[in-house]
């Protein structure tokens, strides 16, 4: 068996959020790679807003043990009233740090602004991420969700999260021999924090696809460990019909699109959504 090539340094920003956003988000129709296609779309991914650069301070709180709001997002958080006023026992770990107090009141307000310009008159939601992580694994502290309607609940699911204390880091650990970077993140590179638009996605409707050579050779659901009935395969042998649209649509509008065709071993993360569109969900 072949082993895996470990990814460059290109590789592994040509999949940070804000290096193909704006490609799948304001799609050329005249660029898009099946002419005869009866529809095309402008957008392919969710509506989404990147905050960078951060401020120095916030990574430090976000690399700091334990876990607790910052100064400048108390009683801003979707799990306690309003009118609540928490001691800091219980939003604080035992740590060595627990002297240490943050506050960055202009990020505070770009967050807001953000959740603003994603939501109107909504209150809606966003679900953030870093440069390529969400803090999925955090969801336990922001009520099984990363739906966060305040800014607290954004500070709370990051500060809670192992996948985004890897992305700020440790996100180039794994390159290639002869790609090794002094100090751990090339010159060019900047952390960002990325607000998606929150759209409640089906997860029986998420899927992984494998990319390889340019080609699509693979795609599996995006929980495996579930059963979900509609996606059993049909009694004739035939391909499943979602697995025809996601076929159809990476040909479209994906191939040689990401990254500008640079990379051509990659995952896609999409959704399909009820009126048979797929979405654009992620690159790693």
């Amino acid at each position: 068996m072949t082993t895996p090539s470990r990814p460059t340094q290109d590789d592994v920003l040509a999949c940070q959020f804000s290096s193909w956003y704006r490609s799948f988000r304001n799609i050329d129709k005249s660029a898009i790679n099946n002419s005869t296609a009866r529809k095309t779309r402008k957008n392919v991914t969710f509506e989404s807003i990147v905050i960078k650069p951060l401020p120095h301070e916030f990574l430090e709180y976000l690399k700091s043990d334990g876990v607790r709001l910052p100064d400048c997002a108390t009683k801003v958080s979707s799990c306690m009233n309003d009118n609540e006023t928490p001691d800091d026992d219980e939003w604080e770990t035992d740590s060595d740090d627990e002297t240490t107090s943050y506050s960055f009141p202009s990020l505070t307000a770009q967050i807001q602004t953000a959740l603003d310009s994603l939501n109107g008159d909504r209150d809606l939601g966003c679900m953030p991420k870093m440069n390529w992580s969400s803090p999925r694994d955090a969801t336990w502290m922001n009520q099984g969700s990363l739906k966060c309607t305040k800014v607290g609940d954004v500070y709370l699911l990051l500060k809670s999260s192992e996948f985004v204390t890897f992305d700020v880091e440790r996100a180039f650990d794994d390159l290639a021999e002869d790609e090794s970077i002094t100090g751990g993140y090339p010159d060019c590179f900047s952390h960002e924090l990325v607000l998606r638009k929150w759209c409640n996605l089906h997860p029986s409707m998420e899927f992984r696809c494998f990319v390889r050579g340019h080609k699509l050779v693979a795609i599996s659901q995006r929980h495996p460990s579930k059963f979900y009935g509609h996606l059993q395969p049909p009694a004739d042998g035939s391909a499943h019909p979602s697995a025809e649209m996601i076929s159809s649509f990476f040909e479209t509008y994906v191939r040689r699109r990401f990254a500008d065709g640079r990379v051509s071993c990659y995952v896609l993360d999409v959704y399909l959504d009820s009126q048979e569109r797929v979405w654009v969900v992620d690159f790693n």
